[in-house]
């Protein structure tokens, strides 16, 4: 590594100047505005934040398209820009998940199916919590680490620097630990151990270890490696719904077990969890993270992506 890409990789380089200046602002609204004020701070910057940003706008457009043929041009153009409102909010969400007030957060919180989590770890086994990736990821996370010391989470790094040092210092200060979703074996030790281990495999990363099963009506490229590992340690699956509801206020369900799962048959499997997926993107549309190219890799190679024309 040359001395000008190890200086370029500090996160005090120049090129993470922008960077530290969003976060500082971040913390420095969660002090001044109470929490209402900023989430509706934050819906207002994501509304206009899809229309700034027309190349994510036409990413959500493509998978809306996909995934509501029932509904009207106008009605997807409505949940499109209900769902830019819903990731503005959802990162003022993760800046009171960060650095907000505990005592004011757990007003407005609450956890459900606690139980089911009891019941698992009964069976001497580790536990899968199986997520999505919806706008309110990070205030679940704070949610169930009040509840569950022994978390541990999946993860992708991010390439940003500045990023990925301040989000992995926060969450190892609130969860039980981080594991990058390439360490499968650090993945497996830690079930094997009896961990929670939060994971979030609805993305689309190529065709490597993943199978096509159907997501919203529409073949999606998804990871296997949920039944694999539930298959290689024994661990019980549970999935994890998390809403934020009308009044402004977060719930957490954490469902039973899935029932005959893994089955050996890996399509069914990852059907099975694309439906667990769908069925909470249909309880709260405008909440999940369309932002993704989730449908980027085709069945047949010789088909376009539907995102080619963007």
């Amino acid at each position: 590594m040359s001395k000008q890409t190890g200086w370029r990789a500090h996160p005090l380089a120049p090129q993470w100047w922008p960077t530290w200046l969003g976060f500082g602002i971040l913390r420095a609204l969660v002090f001044v505005l109470p929490m209402q004020w900023l989430c509706t701070f934050g819906a207002g910057l994501g509304r206009l934040a899809g229309r700034l940003l027309p190349s994510r706008l036409a990413i959500v457009r493509v998978n809306l398209r996909l995934c509501f043929p029932e509904l009207s041009e106008q009605e997807r153009e409505t949940l499109a820009r209900s769902h830019f409102a819903s990731v503005g909010r959802g990162a003022m969400e993760a800046a009171e998940a960060w650095w907000g007030r505990d005592t004011e957060l757990a007003r407005h919180t609450r956890l459900e199916g606690l139980a089911n989590v009891e019941a698992a770890r009964a069976k001497g086994k580790g536990v899968i919590l199986l997520l999505a990736h919806f706008t309110t990821l990070e205030m679940c996370g704070w949610i169930l680490s009040r509840h569950i010391p022994d978390l541990d989470v999946v993860y992708k790094p991010t390439h940003n620097t500045v990023v990925e040092r301040l989000m992995s210092k926060i969450r190892r200060a609130n969860l039980g630990g981080l594991i990058a979703s390439s360490d499968f074996r650090g993945i497996v030790r830690a079930l094997r151990a009896q961990r929670i281990l939060w994971y979030v495999p609805d993305q689309d990363f190529g065709r490597r270890r993943t199978v096509f099963a159907p997501f919203m009506g529409v073949p999606a490229a998804t990871l296997n490696m949920t039944s694999r590992l539930a298959e290689r340690t024994g661990a019980v699956v549970l999935p994890v719904q998390s809403l934020r509801l009308p009044n402004g206020d977060w719930v957490v369900r954490i469902e039973q077990a899935l029932s005959d799962f893994p089955s050996g048959d890996d399509v069914a499997d990852a059907t099975a969890v694309n439906a667990v997926i769908e069925r909470h993107v249909r309880a709260a549309p405008e909440q999940y993270f369309w932002v993704h190219r989730r449908f980027k890799t085709r069945p047949d190679p010789a088909e376009p992506s539907p995102y080619q024309a963007l």
